[in-house]
């Protein structure tokens, strides 16, 4: 299996290039095109499971796309514009926020994760999702990407955090006046990694952004 990234940084899309018999994950409505080759199966989800992957934003029934009667090729998008990027799954689980998802490939089990502050640590709603197993994960972010290196410890507006080192211990703060970190982030809530590893975070939130749309908006009669 072969993942191009194209038109990166603004917006990028994925080129997969799938031999026969290989497949791959995707996020409902991921899919842009493929091949007649291509066999789309969607795959078998029970009530809690399904409730838990509406609840956190991603799929509520992913799809297995499926190279059959030789190679194929399929594109993939996130839904919103921005870049996106491959992380390996292995020695290394990720914790990704909700909507960011967008496939995986191998083995690749993606769950969702709740349960008290967890589920805010990504601005994720109720549930996060944790990506385990062995391949690789697709990820698509609203603006540019950047990697935070955690030592020790680091703090992130929840809005701008796009998927996490699952060894990081993380802890979540809600805004508060008089706080310097609600007010360089808006007043919206942060958390903070501690540990050592690597989070992912993308330039634009939208939630500001859908908070400042909304502001310019007439009032309805």
């Amino acid at each position: 299996m072969k993942i191009e990234l194209v038109d990166q940084p603004v917006q990028t899309f994925a080129r997969v290039d799938l031999e026969h018999g290989e497949a791959l994950v995707a996020a409902s409505g991921a899919m842009m095109a493929m091949t007649s080759k291509v066999a789309l199966v969607q795959r078998p989800v029970g009530l809690v499971a399904g409730l838990k992957r509406l609840l956190s934003g991603s799929a509520f029934s992913p799809c297995e796309l499926r190279a059959q009667e030789g190679p194929a090729e399929v594109l993939l998008a996130a839904p919103l514009p921005g870049d996106m990027m491959l992380l390996d799954v292995g020695p290394t689980r990720w914790m990704v926020s909700s909507g960011a998802f967008v496939a995986s490939t191998g083995s690749v089990e993606v769950e969702s994760r709740g349960g008290g502050l967890a589920a805010f640590y990504a601005g994720a709603g109720m549930f996060v999702l944790e990506a385990s197993g062995a391949g690789r994960l697709l990820v698509g972010a609203f603006g540019a990407l950047s990697a935070l290196a955690v030592e020790g410890g680091a703090v992130v507006d929840t809005g701008h955090v796009v998927a996490w080192d699952a060894s990081l211990g993380v802890k979540q703060h809600a805004p508060g006046p008089g706080l310097l970190t609600g007010w360089l982030s808006g007043e919206s809530a942060t958390c903070t990694f501690t540990g050592s590893g690597t989070v992912w975070i993308q330039s634009r939130n939208l939630s500001e952004l859908g908070a400042r749309v909304g502001a310019r908006l007439p009032r309805r009669a």
